[in-house]
């Protein structure tokens, strides 16, 4: 038997770690960063350079499922080699934009390719390398890599800036992007164990004790694309993935805002924030670990009542003690949002056509999470205040949850009819 010690899956989650430390925190998690530094020094308005970040969702969700099928017909190395080569220059060339159609084209160039170094060729390896066991704790490890690599950038980007100027740290971000995300593509990632003649995690131990006889190790099984869209359990379960992105991206996007509304100091919504941001750098282990453990049902039910829990608490928010616990609680869940499209899919659908599946519901999540912060936005600029968010918040979370057990049920049966 192969001893588990060498098994070279790990090094592919240390290696999506690297990885989603890099491209995927830097653009999706931490670009904010620059929005003061950028709209003074170019006189641009808060809203106009914001516009930024909705190109790059944009970019990302048309160009998502058309890289879930790239990614099954070519090498996905070298497909994350270029596409991290592509981002890194793009990002470094923010430094060289003076005008915004500089900013914009260079926008939806970065979130087009940013779809081939990011979470589908991530969540397509780790998938053929932990189809089953371990899969939840080595999809928490590679996605942990982005709270990190936000809160690291965060960190150092705040301290250089005033120093080096905002342009020299876009070409020092584009710069370290392009060695690890090259590098790690090229001479870490494999796409399948049979690449260097190994099996898929736990694969040795069914062979072994088990009496039945298994699937050979290429047989790929699951729901074709086609079947896919042609079932209830697809389009319950995109409603479910919408409004997950909805949920989370209105409540995120919105926690400093909503704490200097309500009486907070400048200070302390910052503390909120990085509260929230160092519990999600635990929680993608966390999530991984108790859906494997719990299962897919019991495992949701929890995480669902822990974030109507949390925010429930950013209700009372005015109180210390309230904004403390949401940060916690909303932290330690926050990475079924990061990690749980790619999971789930992987659970529900399969592997014949993951990467193409995945790619369709990276699409939607990314529209409802470009949902998510303008209707917090207009409800407040509507009421003046955030209390009507949270309670529809809480209500959408209800209704997002019963309809991922509803399409966990569908999917069992269909599993039981085959």
């Amino acid at each position: 038997m192969e001893n588990k010690k060498s098994f070279y899956g790990w090094k592919i989650a240390a290696g999506s770690f690297l990885i989603l430390a890099m491209p995927f925190a830097i653009i999706f998690l931490s670009h904010s960063i620059f929005l003061t530094p950028v709209t003074q020094a170019l006189g641009f308005t808060a809203t106009q350079f914001s516009l930024v970040f909705t190109i790059v969702a944009i970019a990302t969700a048309i160009m998502s499922p058309i890289m879930g099928k790239i990614i099954r017909k070519y090498d996905v190395r070298y497909i994350m080699a270029l596409c991290g080569a592509v981002v890194s220059i793009s990002f470094a060339a923010f430094g060289l934009a003076k005008s915004l159609w500089q900013f914009y084209l260079i926008s939806a160039i970065l979130g087009a390719f940013a779809t081939g170094i990011t979470q589908i060729p991530i969540s397509y390896i780790i998938t053929n390398w932990f189809p089953s066991k371990k899969k939840g704790v080595a999809t928490g490890i590679a996605f942990s890599g982005g709270n990190l690599g936000a809160f690291c950038t965060i960190l150092i980007v705040s301290n250089l800036m005033p120093k080096i100027g905002y342009e020299k740290c876009y070409f020092l971000l584009g710069a370290v992007m392009l060695v690890v995300t090259v590098l790690v593509s090229l001479f870490v990632i494999k796409e399948k164990p049979a690449d260097i003649g190994q099996k898929p995690y736990g694969e040795e131990e069914i062979s072994t004790h088990s009496n039945k006889k298994s699937k050979p190790a290429e047989e790929l099984t699951g729901y074709t694309f086609k079947e896919a869209k042609a079932s209830a359990v697809f389009w319950v379960y995109i409603l479910a993935i919408v409004l997950l992105g909805v949920v989370f991206a209105g409540v995120q996007m919105h926690i400093p805002s909503y704490m200097q509304s309500i009486g907070h100091s400048p200070v302390f919504a910052s503390t909120v924030t990085s509260i929230v941001s160092i519990m999600g750098i635990l929680s993608n282990v966390l999530i991984g670990m108790l859906l494997e453990k719990a299962g897919l049902k019991k495992g949701m039910i929890i995480i669902g009542l822990a974030m109507i829990a949390s925010i429930v608490c950013l209700l009372f928010g005015q109180t210390t003690l309230f904004a403390i616990l949401f940060a916690l609680i909303f932290g330690a869940f926050i990475a079924i949002a990061a990690m749980g499209p790619s999971y789930l899919t992987s659970e529900i659908f399969g592997k014949k056509d993951y990467g193409t599946i995945l790619g369709t519901v990276i699409m939607f999540f990314q529209f409802g999470g470009a949902v998510g912060p303008t209707l917090s936005g207009l409800i407040y600029d509507t009421t003046g205040a955030y209390k009507i968010t949270w309670i529809i918040f809480i209500v959408l979370l209800v209704i997002t949850f019963s309809t991922f057990l509803l399409a966990f049920n569908l999917a069992g049966k269909k599993t039981e009819k085959n």
